[in-house]
């Protein structure tokens, strides 16, 4: 399931994300791993995420993209 949202915080050291859903309450993913494909330099706090979450709960939720 593809997730929307906010970047909310950043985690370079262990290529982690907080993101703030979007369309809940305040709710937070937090710890999401950061897909390699993403320089460092695009992972700015405020910009828009979309986050793959594994419905099935299999594997931790996965940051695809930012814009």
């Amino acid at each position: 399931m593809m997730a929307w949202g906010v970047l909310a915080a950043v985690n370079l050291s262990t290529y982690t994300a907080s993101v703030a859903l979007a369309d809940s309450r305040p709710a937070y993913l937090r710890d999401v791993v950061v897909s390699r494909g993403i320089p460092a330099s695009e992972l700015v706090v405020g910009r828009r995420a979309a986050v793959w979450i594994d419905e099935a709960g299999g594997s931790a939720p996965l940051l695809l993209a930012v814009w």
